[in-house]
């Protein structure tokens, strides 16, 4: 994604598009949902997850793309409370749908 950003960008400054992204991660894709900080299957994953930045590398795709609002881009950002990896998805699917078959939910 991130050697596609470019012309990504190159593209949105061009103007003529309308883009509307939607960025989500779940609360605990960085850390351990509460009673898991000792679970044997988390520790197993803890070091890549926390190395993965999951979070906070979507959270800086949105800001690094907040510049080109004015220029077509629709974007949002969420963290999503309660969700994991694993189980993110779904929310996010459901705003998919939602924005492009109905009224977005903030």
């Amino acid at each position: 994604m991130l050697t596609a950003l470019p012309a990504f960008e190159s593209r949105m400054r061009k103007g003529g598009q309308k883009v509307d992204l939607f960025l989500s991660a779940g609360q605990y894709e960085q850390s351990p949902a509460p009673g898991m900080e000792n679970d044997p299957a988390w520790l197993e994953i803890a070091a890549f997850s926390l190395k993965a930045r999951m979070v906070d590398n979507a959270r800086e795709l949105a800001g690094r793309l907040a510049p080109l609002r004015g220029a077509g881009l629709s974007i949002d950002f969420a963290v999503v409370p309660g969700e994991t990896h694993a189980t993110g998805d779904f929310p996010a699917i459901r705003e998919a749908l939602r924005r492009a078959f109905g009224k977005a939910q903030p």
